[in-house]
């Protein structure tokens, strides 16, 4: 079997979102391991992170080299897990979670913001109808573990597919 790619698209501004989404994979990890699942996640807040402090580039470079670094991640891909909070769900995720849609990219929507905001699911239609799967999980369940379960679990049934 081969290891599964797996981009991770989610907000990563935040100290608060990027704590959350390095707990989230590291989980992930630990239960695909589990499942016997070969997985590595394609983080973009490491790449972003690298690219971003490096003093050698302006920012103009920076800000290209980080779209080019994301684009060639989410090509090799083989499923996205997409983070779909907000009451409008981030626009740089949105744009990879589409993108992967075009691409035929398997989708899988992780929402755990409980305002019903959109016109399904809590999402923009655009985006509710470019997932192969949809996992809600109300931010009242504080434990990612079991979402990470969860997320494990739609992993496993692609392979099934």
């Amino acid at each position: 079997m081969k290891k599964l790619k797996i981009y991770f698209a989610a907000p990563l501004f935040k100290q608060s979102e990027r704590i959350w989404n390095r707990m989230l994979k590291k989980e992930i990890e630990k239960r695909a391991k589990i499942y016997n699942l070969k997985i590595k996640i394609l983080f973009p807040q490491d790449i972003a992170e690298k690219i971003l402090s490096n003093k050698t580039y302006s920012e103009k470079q920076k800000l290209m080299h980080l779209y080019k670094a994301l684009r060639d991640y989410l090509v090799i891909s083989d499923i996205v897990i997409s983070i779909l909070d907000g009451a409008d769900v981030e626009s740089g995720t949105s744009a990879e979670t589409f993108g992967g849609r075009i691409m035929n990219k398997k989708i899988i929507g992780v929402r755990t913001d409980f305002r019903n905001s959109g016109e399904e699911k809590g999402l923009n239609l655009m985006l509710s109808k470019a997932l192969d799967k949809f996992i809600y999980f109300p931010a009242f369940n504080e434990n990612y573990k079991e979402l990470a379960e969860k997320i494990v679990k739609a992993i496993k049934d692609f392979q099934k597919d």
